[in-house]
C-alpha cells in the first residue's frame, strides 16, 4: 500500500511539474492572431510576408517597420476595340 501511495504521490508532483513549465514556455504570438511566429507568414500583420522584409531589410515583428521605395512604375495596358476607339475620338 505504501509503494501505491508513493507512486501516486511521485506521479502527481511529475504531472505539476510538467504543467508549471508548459505554462511557462508559451509560444510568441507578435500579433496575436493565434497563429505562433515559427509558422505565421506575416508575423507582425502588416500585411508584408516576412520573407519580403527580411529581404528589404525592415522587421518582420514590428508592424511600424517600413520600406519605401524611391520611385513607383505605373503601366498600364488595356485592350480597346475599335468601336472603344471610335468612340472615344
Amino acid at each position: 500500500m505504501k509503494k501505491i501511495l508513493a507512486i501516486a504521490v511521485l506521479m502527481a508532483f511529475c504531472i505539476v511539474a510538467v504543467s508549471a513549465c508548459a505554462s511557462e514556455k508559451k509560444v510568441k504570438d507578435t500579433d496575436g492572431d493565434g497563429i505562433p511566429d515559427g509558422i505565421d507568414v506575416d508575423a507582425d500583420s502588416d500585411g508584408m510576408p516576412d520573407m519580403q522584409e527580411a529581404v528589404m531589410g525592415t522587421d518582420p515583428f514590428s508592424a511600424s517597420s517600413f520600406a519605401f521605395a524611391e520611385s513607383i512604375e505605373v503601366s498600364i495596358q488595356t485592350t480597346n476595340t475599335s468601336e472603344e476607339i471610335a468612340e472615344w475620338r
